[in-house]
């Protein structure tokens, strides 16, 4: 990452400021520990075990791979404007249904310009189709 100049390196004496994306003084993405698990079952096989309680459904799933370039996306956004498209279709809902973005935010300029540039996208076409049938 360092090798591709995506890492942060001007925030060595301030790790607590040094991942800022979508900021303008942005500086890169910052190593670090730590780790996390997303464990995802059927519904059948939630049923089977009796399980008391069920947080989430995942309703559709979506992705792409820009292929453009090994460090950053394209940046009209269309590859993250895609993927969020086909979870939509996938899973029936509208671009305006949707509540919340989870991104990527690495800060660098050209992810966080992607992601920006698709998310507004998406919020300009949940105006523009007012029904389901004529989004998909």
């Amino acid at each position: 990452m360092d090798a591709f100049g995506a890492l942060c390196t001007t925030f060595n004496d301030d790790p607590d400021g040094a991942c800022r994306p979508f900021d303008v003084s942005r500086a890169g993405t910052c190593l670090s520990d730590g780790g996390g698990m997303i464990l995802l079952e059927s519904e059948e096989h939630a049923e089977m075990r009796n399980a008391p309680n069920r947080y989430v459904e995942v309703a559709g799933f979506g992705q792409t791979n820009d292929a453009s370039s090994i460090l950053r996306p394209n940046e009209d956004g269309s590859g993250v404007i895609s993927a969020i498209l086909t979870a939509c279709i996938q899973s029936g809902i509208h671009p305006s249904e949707i509540s919340a973005y989870n991104c990527h935010a690495r800060a660098t300029i050209y992810g966080d310009l992607a992601e920006a540039v698709a998310i507004r996208s998406i919020m300009a076409a949940g105006k523009k189709y007012p029904t389901f049938e004529q989004f998909s």
